[in-house]
């Protein structure tokens, strides 16, 4: 799967050289986790940056691929009796707060349709995504008796997946978005949308978690630019 989206990222990289249009775009996340392993997973903001090639198929179809930074996650916060994994703290009852961040690099592959509207189009995508985790932390904080602990991870390190055998990340994801938005005539566009993972990505020890379900599900927001065509 690894190889797979690293020949996606080069073949897409230079299609920008023969692409009949190009653009850039960036926006707001409002991610958060659904499945099994999700509960107690409340929203958090990210963002999304990077560019769109497209390649018009007739003037009102064109497949779209998209290489885009973007950052997921949730965060969780709540009381808990104490599981002894944070140091010189094992029994009573705790207050915890921790939020995962991590960043991917995406490549979603679109299907779009494109309605003449006003001076503009209506453009509606949908179509898979693919995605390769390259960083991101877990923060938690822990407070017992006024005691406070705080601790980070890099989400994809050994360290992490030691500390948390039951909970931590795999790195490759996959699903399926959508989206709605407006190109203006001057080529400025905006769009709504969402992406819904199909992949598990908790990565657990299946002796402490025997069947690991975690997916992300993200809500978007972006703006962009897309060049005329030479």
């Amino acid at each position: 799967m690894k190889k797979t989206i690293l020949l996606i990222l080069l073949s897409m990289l230079s299609g920008y050289s023969f692409a009949q249009r190009f653009g850039v775009k960036a926006g707001m996340n409002l991610s958060s986790f659904y499945g099994d392993d999700s509960k107690g997973a409340k929203s958090i903001p990210g963002y999304h940056i990077g560019g769109v090639v497209e390649f018009p198929v007739n003037y009102d179809f064109s497949i779209q691929t998209e290489l885009l930074l973007s950052q997921k996650g949730a965060k969780y916060a709540g009381i808990l009796s104490a599981y002894g994994d944070i140091p010189d703290i094992n029994d009573g009852i705790r207050d915890y707060d921790y939020s995962d961040k991590p960043l991917y690099i995406e490549v979603p592959i679109n299907a779009v349709f494109n309605f003449d509207s006003w001076t503009g189009r209506i453009v509606i995508a949908v179509g898979p995504y693919f995605a390769i985790g390259v960083g991101g932390k877990r923060t938690y904080e822990s407070t017992l008796n006024g005691k406070k602990t705080t601790k980070s991870f890099n989400l994809y390190s050994k360290d992490m997946m030691n500390y948390y055998p039951w909970y931590n990340y795999k790195q490759v994801d996959y699903g399926i978005g959508a989206n709605v938005g407006y190109e203006f005539a001057s080529k400025v566009f905006a769009n709504i949308g969402t992406s819904i993972g199909l992949s598990n990505i908790n990565n657990a020890d299946v002796a402490m978690n025997p069947n690991p379900d975690l997916k992300n599900l993200v809500l978007t927001l972006s703006v962009g630019y897309k060049f005329r065509q030479p």
